[in-house]
This record gives structure tokens, C-alpha cells and sequence, in this order.
């Protein structure tokens, strides 16, 4: 009998609690576990100016239902290295990240409609934030996630001399999932493909990350949705978790089924659910909401979220919004001012998002430490019926200017 991950544990605990059968849920798990098997390396490449990449390849994942954002078939490519021929010592510098929907047979590239996200995170079996963060002269400040692609930004590509810095002997995942929010589409088989960039170059100026979030309060007796996942990886869900307790008082509809333990699993902060209950924020909050017919903004206070160790610049700005958004903006609740604003173009004739659009800064947009910040979302929900939103914004930000921090230690 094949072992339960434990942390699927609680989800198939209370699955049973409602009379479901385990050997039901024990398939799934090996269904899964045979399509992470599945994923594969293409390619890799280290040139004798530094570059490098490697292309990856997932499993084949059926087109064959209406899934949901979070509901689809993934996969993980686990414990990568960046390089096979480099010291684990050298630090390398992701420089970018991107994927493709293609046909499962010829590689063709089809409808980006059908991807839900991708997720390069440390490989949570041999690394963490912390142990990755302390690896260096001087700490770094990523979390556990290097970059997040979501539908409309399928691309990340920092600013040309910029990268996140990685010890070469620190193992990293990759993973990625499928959607379908369209009835009637023909059932089909797709993969995605995928390809990191890195540098060895010394000069390179290092980043960190930091992902933000729109989250509004649970009520229960409003929800409209509920999404079931039963995510068990860091790179899965939308999310990802911390231990801060972030707790405001903004109204919004959702119900959770199951929370993860792995912080590339879902599309959150720090320590984040596949449904969207979130730790840091209190057990009545939540990242993915639901929106009624008409127009509506949504507002959070952001100022903790973003936990800035000093004053820096940001160099890159994304973010992830759902279909029938408009934008994000982040604003400073002192002056007013709108720092960043992020806009979303939806698919003309399906439900879906196109195009997510960026802000790329070779000199960096000024952001300093004792900012209060607000993100605001806006959706003009154009259907009858409630639809499911998120809003999130991620910021590529400067480390310390002194590059000899970066340098591992010896």
C-alpha cells in the first residue's frame, strides 16, 4: 500500500470524515505521483561567455474537463541544478524564466489558455529560505519562490545586467499546472515546456523578490465557491506562507477545503492554501475571493507584506489577476501617490487572460522601508454570476549594492 504524503494527511483526513473511501484518494496520490515521474529535462547549455539555460519538458496532461484556476493536472521537475560542470560554491544568477503550452506529440506551441502557472522554488526536500538566504557572505532576503509565471505573463525576464542570485549546489523545482476555464473545448493532450536562464557573470546586481496580496475576509454563510486542490508542493498553488499574523478586516466570499505545507504549491505569500486561507493573514482571510456582476475595487494594506530589510528600488514589477480584472495598483497611503500600476487584457472571444503587463527599470523606482503601502484590485465582472478573483503583484527588488556580498562563502 503505497504511503500518504504527509502533507496530504489532513486533506484525506477530512475527506474521510465526510465517507469518502481512502483507497479512492491513495490512487490519486499514485496518479500524481506517476505523472511527476513523467516530467523531463530537453536541454542544457553552458556557453563560454557564462549563459546558460536549461529546457524543460512536463508530463502530458489531459485537456479533458472544465478545470478551474487551481483544479487542473500538474506535475514537478525536482532537486534541478542549474549546472553539472560548475562548483557548488559558484554563485550563478537566474536571469529568466518562461513557458510554453505545446502538443504533447510534435511539441507544437497551442493556446496559452490552457496554463495556470509555473513555479521555480528551492527544492523544499534539501533547502530553504533560510539556509539558502545565509549561504552567502552577506544574507540574502528571497523567499522560497525565484519566479512565478501565470496566464497573461508566461515570461520573466529581468532587466539586462540584474538576476537572483543561487549557489550552484542549491537544488531547485520546477513546477507547473494546467487549466481549462472554457466548456466545449476538445479534449486534448498538452505539455509545457519550460526554460530557466542563468549567468555566471560576477557583476551582476542581485535581486529579491517579494510577492504582495490583495485578501479579503472569509464568511461562510456568502460563499459561492469552492475550490478543491490538494496541493502538496511549494511550486503548486498560487500562494506561499509565513508565520506573521497579517489580519485585516476586508470584506469578500470563499470556502477552503485543504491547506499545503509547501510553499511552491500555491499562489500566495509565505505560508499560503491551495484554497486560499492563508496562515499569516488569520484562518478568516482570504487570497482568492469571489466577485458579483458589476464593478468592484478591493483594497489591502500591503505594508507588512512587503517587509522591506531597507531602502531599495524596485527593477521589475508583474502581478496575477484573474479574468474580468482591469488592474492592481500599489499606492502610497501617505501621499497618495500610485507607485506601480499593473493592467490585465483578456482573451476577446474566451474566458481567459491574454496579457499582463510589466514595469522593467534599468535604474529602479525608489521604494523605502518605512512606506505604508495599499494595493487595490479592480474587476468589472460582465457575467450574471459570481466569478473568482485574486490579485497579487510580484516585485523584483535591489539587494545590497555591494557585489562582493554575493560572493559564497568560503
Amino acid at each position: 500500500m503505497t504511503a500518504i504524503p504527509r502533507s496530504r494527511f489532513w486533506l484525506y483526513a477530512t475527506l474521510l470524515t465526510a465517507g469518502m473511501s481512502v483507497v479512492v484518494y491513495q490512487r490519486l496520490a499514485e496518479k500524481e505521483q506517476r505523472a511527476l515521474a513523467a516530467c523531463s529535462m530537453l536541454s542544457r547549455s553552458d556557453s563560454p561567455g557564462g549563459k546558460g539555460h536549461l529546457e524543460l519538458l512536463s508530463a502530458a496532461y489531459s485537456i479533458d474537463r472544465f478545470y478551474q484556476s487551481m483544479e487542473g493536472p500538474a506535475g514537478n521537475h525536482p532537486a534541478l541544478k542549474l549546472s553539472p560542470d560548475i562548483k557548488d560554491d559558484e554563485v550563478l544568477f537566474v536571469t529568466g524564466v518562461s513557458s510554453q503550452v505545446v502538443d504533447h506529440t510534435n511539441r507544437a506551441v497551442v493556446s496559452p489558455e490552457f496554463f495556470c502557472h509555473a513555479n521555480l522554488t528551492l527544492n523544499h526536500e534539501h533547502s530553504s529560505p533560510d539556509k539558502h538566504n545565509g549561504g552567502f557572505a552577506q544574507p540574502t532576503h528571497m523567499d522560497w519562490r525565484l519566479a512565478t509565471l501565470v496566464p497573461g505573463s508566461m515570461a520573466l525576464r529581468l532587466p539586462e545586467g540584474f538576476g537572483v542570485p543561487v549557489k550552484n549546489g542549491t537544488t531547485l523545482d520546477y513546477y507547473t499546472m494546467a487549466l481549462n476555464q472554457n466548456h466545449g473545448v476538445p479534449s486534448q493532450k498538452i505539455r509545457i515546456k519550460s526554460r530557466i536562464d542563468y549567468t555566471r557573470a560576477s557583476e551582476t546586481r542581485a535581486l529579491f523578490r517579494r510577492s504582495v496580496y490583495v485578501h479579503q475576509q472569509y464568511r461562510e454563510k456568502s460563499a459561492a465557491m469552492v475550490v478543491s486542490t490538494s496541493a502538496e508542493h511549494a511550486g503548486a498553488a498560487c500562494g506561499q506562507s509565513c508565520n506573521r499574523n497579517q489580519l485585516t478586516k476586508d470584506p469578500s466570499l470563499f470556502v477552503n477545503l485543504t491547506a499545503s505545507t509547501h510553499p511552491g504549491a500555491t499562489c500566495c505569500v509565505g505560508n499560503a492554501s491551495a484554497g486560499g486561507l492563508m496562515q499569516q493573514f488569520g484562518s478568516d482571510n482570504t487570497i482568492h475571493w469571489m466577485v458579483p456582476p458589476g464593478r468592484h475595487s478591493f483594497r489591502t494594506d500591503v505594508t507588512a507584506q512587503m517587509e522591506l530589510p531597507y531602502d531599495t528600488t524596485a527593477h521589475l514589477i508583474t502581478g496575477h489577476l484573474h479574468p474580468y480584472a482591469k488592474s492592481m495598483r500599489l499606492i502610497d497611503k501617505k501621499s497618495g501617490k500610485v507607485l506601480f500600476e499593473i493592467t490585465s487584457q483578456d482573451f476577446a472571444d474566451k474566458v481567459g487572460v491574454l496579457r499582463m503587463s510589466e514595469i522593467v527599470s534599468q535604474a529602479g523606482v525608489p521604494l523605502r522601508k518605512d512606506s505604508q503601502l495599499e494595493m487595490v484590485a479592480d474587476y468589472e465582472n460582465t457575467t450574471d454570476h459570481p466569478i473568482d478573483a485574486m490579485a497579487i503583484m510580484y516585485l523584483y527588488l535591489a539587494e545590497s549594492p555591494d557585489r562582493e556580498l554575493f560572493a559564497a562563502k568560503q
